[in-house]
């Protein structure tokens, strides 16, 4: 509405749109497009808005992160794709058939028992899964237990970032870093061929520390073949003051190294707390010791094979969901529940009748 509002507002609605979507995708904001389109829409008080107006010229209010993410207007990243292309000079410009131009950009969203990667095309109508890849998949690759820590983060990644070559070709134009070091790398295009898969990281709400494990997929997808733009600043080993990437850090976490120091002093402190910790890794017999070679052999055979394993499908399941009661059926059940409480009631009374006797 607000882009519209913004072409009827000018003589020249193709100067002033171009304008419009560009100062959206820097932060501009609902509020702002809807002042410009005023004369014509009525400053659109309804505007779905981060700061929200109620006219042209009344002051903007601040909506809530928990309201703002419950409209589903929290995607700026996604917006900003979608805008990041349109042009501030006049036209005619290069950049104005590049709209429909595909984005892509790398999701990680961690959870208490899974990783999920994804590449996504975001486009007007909606967000286009291009390929996915699962930290639940890990165990057909050997990967069999700790799904959800850095080391798992970056095999998922990794899987991700070969497979998704591997549908658009590139797999083998694009090998990216076979023997990780943890050192810095980033993907160079080749001379004589296709440039390589682009995206962007997209994080989601997790707060972007040093260390944080989104970026442990980073690197797995990185070290897989795909131009992700970053930096070292927030790998693990990263020091802040002298504004160097220890690699050696860097490859503990990749291979599982801070898992092992961990299961190792749990092992000499407390042996029962090791024994319920990590009852699924000595239930598959892996000690601390065996962690770097389960990776190790995790990533060769993520780029032996990374395409998708198709899931078994039942002619018909179970149905789980219990089934609603009609009014005659509670009613009859309330009277059960009556008549029970009742019957045990009275027994509990003459119980306490017969120990009264017995003691005179």
């Amino acid at each position: 509405l607000a882009f519209v509002a913004c072409v009827n507002a000018c003589q020249e609605p193709r100067y002033i749109g171009c304008w419009a979507i560009s100062a959206f995708a820097r932060g501009a904001g609902w509020a702002t497009l809807g002042r410009l389109g005023a004369g014509s829409a009525g400053g659109l008080a309804a505007g779905p808005a981060r700061f929200r107006s109620d006219g042209p010229l009344a002051p903007t209010r601040l909506l809530s992160a928990a309201r703002w993410r419950g409209l589903g207007h929290a995607w700026i990243a996604r917006v900003r794709l979608l805008a990041m292309r349109a042009p501030l000079a006049p036209p005619p410009s290069p950049a104005q058939n590049k709209y429909a131009t595909s984005k892509y950009r790398i999701v990680v969203r961690i959870t208490n028992k899974d990783v999920c990667c994804q590449i996504i095309d975001a486009k007007i109508h909606g967000d286009v899964v291009i390929c996915a890849a699962y930290a639940h998949e890990l165990p057909r690759y050997g990967i069999k237990v700790g799904l959800t820590n850095y080391a798992a983060c970056y095999a998922t990644g990794l899987l991700l970032a070969r497979r998704t070559l591997q549908k658009f070709g590139l797999d083998e134009t694009y090998e990216g870093q076979t023997e990780p070091d943890g050192e810095m790398y980033c993907v160079e295009a080749v001379e004589d061929g296709p440039r390589p898969f682009t995206a962007v990281l997209d994080v989601g709400l997790v707060s972007t520390t040093t260390g944080n494990r989104v970026f442990g997929a980073l690197k797995g997808a990185v070290d897989g073949g795909l131009d992700i733009p970053h930096s070292a600043k927030r790998f693990p080993g990263y020091d802040k003051a002298e504004k160097e990437l220890d690699a050696e850090t860097h490859r503990k976490y990749i291979f599982g190294g801070h898992v092992q120091e961990y299961m190792e002093m749990l092992q000499e402190d407390d042996e029962d707390r090791y024994q319920e910790q990590f009852a699924k890794f000595i239930a598959e017999d892996i000690g601390p010791d065996d962690l770097e070679e389960m990776y190790t052999s995790g990533h060769a055979a993520i780029r032996e094979d990374p395409s998708a394993k198709p899931t078994t499908k039942e002619d018909s399941y179970p149905d789980l969901k219990k089934k609603k009661m009609s009014l005659s059926q509670k009613r009859d059940r309330i009277r059960q529940k009556i008549a029970s409480y009742k019957n045990k009631m009275s027994k509990e009374g003459g119980d306490d009748d017969e120990d009264e006797a017995s003691d005179e």
